[in-house]
């Protein structure tokens, strides 16, 4: 989490990001979350903090490439800018 509240700087690599943010995702830390409501249903409801996980989970990972991009990039998702292709070839 270091590397994105403290350390970050633009000439990150994205795989990086995508490393960092894959190991807070398989191992979440409850103590130190950003979302208070999220952290206490997984301490004190582990089973319906999971199921919703999943169902989040499923939610995102049917969308197109282009729905992930724009909520990678924001504005800057036009197919023609050049963050956008880097990003992309990134991604792949």
């Amino acid at each position: 989490m270091d590397l994105l509240l403290n350390s970050w700087t633009p000439a990150l690599k994205m795989k990086l990001i995508f490393d960092t943010l894959q190991e807070l995702l398989l191992n979440p830390n409850p103590t130190d979350a950003l979302e208070s409501d999220i952290s206490s249903e997984m301490i004190h409801e582990y089973d319906l903090y999971k199921q919703k996980a999943v169902a989040k989970a499923l939610e995102k990972a049917n969308q197109p490439i282009e729905v992930l991009m724009s909520d990678i990039l924001g504005e800057l998702a036009s197919k023609e800018s050049e963050h956008y292709k880097t990003t992309q070839k990134e991604i792949e």
